[in-house]
């Protein structure tokens, strides 16, 4: 994949006045040396439109709507779901997660994550815990404390709270989840 970005050093990310300091990691094919870290697939850097004739229709109680017969002009998928395609990429869930259920992700998708945006709290984000591995769960911070929230109806799910000196790598932010139905 020659789309890669070059490898370049980590750049520090305060998050938003917790006292804990995570690390942006620059992509790279093995996208960098810590165990069971995700496998990203970058989208192209200039993806060619996409565009997907919508028809608007409603289901209605009543007489048909003279707006059934109204075709767009379609849907460029590319306009719609990536922001910024250099720091774009995509990651798939491990198939049977389900710490995010409540929040519509689970094993199979396919997730956006844009690493041009700073994460902030309440932003769902794609994080590797080292030692442990990825997670997408959605990241909380209050004064110095940051949490990882799942959003999952398991009580087994619990937040994972990180105070200043923990290590926490936040890779991107995740803008869209992308599922795929069986046919």
């Amino acid at each position: 994949m020659s789309d890669l970005p070059p490898p370049s050093s980590p750049d520090p990310v305060r998050l938003s006045g917790a006292g804990l300091t995570a690390r942006r990691v620059p992509f790279r094919r093995s996208f960098f040396d810590l165990p069971d870290a995700p496998t990203l697939i970058p989208v192209a850097s200039s993806p060619p439109k996409l565009k997907i004739t919508a028809k608007l229709t409603r289901v209605a109680a009543g007489f048909p709507s003279p707006a059934d017969d109204y075709l767009e002009d379609g849907i460029d998928l590319n306009r719609l779901l990536v922001r910024n395609a250099p720091a774009t990429f995509f990651y798939t869930v491990e198939k049977g997660a389900d710490s995010m259920l409540n929040r519509g992700i689970e094993g199979g998708d396919r997730l956006l994550v844009d690493r041009s945006i700073e994460p902030r709290s309440g932003h769902l984000v794609l994080a590797i815990i080292p030692g442990e591995g990825a997670t997408v769960k959605e990241l909380q911070i209050r004064g110095m404390t940051t949490r990882l929230v799942p959003h999952s109806p398991n009580p087994a799910h619990k937040a994972r709270v990180f105070r200043e000196g923990d290590e926490l790598v936040v890779v991107g932010v995740v803008t869209s989840c992308i599922k795929q139905f069986r046919t």
